[in-house]
């Protein structure tokens, strides 16, 4: 079976892998020939190395750390089950497993997706200005998990100048932005911090 190498090129322009496709294109299997009917998983196609990832990988699909479809319920045929040929390839390298040198740039476009993420790209169909600037001033504000310092300015003054320097200088549009930016506010109604206590009036009873 060794001998049957995958057709990596016309394999990779599929978007899901079933199950025993993904495990024989890692071990350098050409799928149709690990099981010809192609559902399922053959018995002569599980070897000792075949045998032992679809164990690892049924663990992490179990566990919830890899995605499949349709979702994974307990007692389900593996071999009905399609994952997507990033994930796998990207679960894979985190097991330490050897990865075919065709498939390695699937690891480039997890990281590559990681660094320059749909909503970022203005050249996506549905890309949002308001969206890409309201991430961008979070994570310039927020990313580090570092302590803001209000002094002079309070975070609420820091986050309304941010997005002026972006160009949203409407009064407006800056505070609506504003407010879902700032961590510390209450959506049920003003900031959770620094908030004060409303007194209720008390109306006299008239006798």
């Amino acid at each position: 079976m060794k001998n049957f190498k995958p057709d990596y090129r016309f394999r990779l322009k599929f978007d899901r892998w079933g199950l025993w496709q993904a495990i024989s294109l890692l071990i350098e299997v050409d799928p149709k020939f690990s099981y010809p009917n192609g559902e399922g998983i053959s018995e002569e196609f599980l070897t000792a190395e075949a045998k032992e990832i679809l164990v690892l990988l049924m663990d992490s699909i179990e566990a919830g750390t890899v995605q499949v479809t349709p979702p994974y319920q307990s007692g389900v045929d593996p071999g009905t089950l399609k994952i997507k040929p990033v994930d796998f390839i990207n679960w894979a390298n985190s097991k330490e497993l050897k990865i075919p040198d065709q498939l390695k740039p699937l690891l480039n476009q997890q990281d590559a997706l990681a660094k320059n993420p749909p909503y970022l790209d203005p050249e996506h169909p549905h890309y949002s200005t308001e969206l890409a600037t309201s991430i961008k001033i979070w994570l310039q504000l927020f990313q580090s998990g570092a302590d803001i310092k209000t002094q002079p300015h309070p975070l609420i003054d820091q986050i309304k100048a941010a997005l002026k320097e972006k160009g949203f200088a409407g009064a407006r549009e800056n505070s609506r932005l504003a407010t879902g930016i700032n961590p510390n506010w209450n959506k049920r109604g003003g900031s959770t911090k620094n908030k004060r206590t409303k007194t209720k009036k008390i109306t006299p009873v008239k006798k």
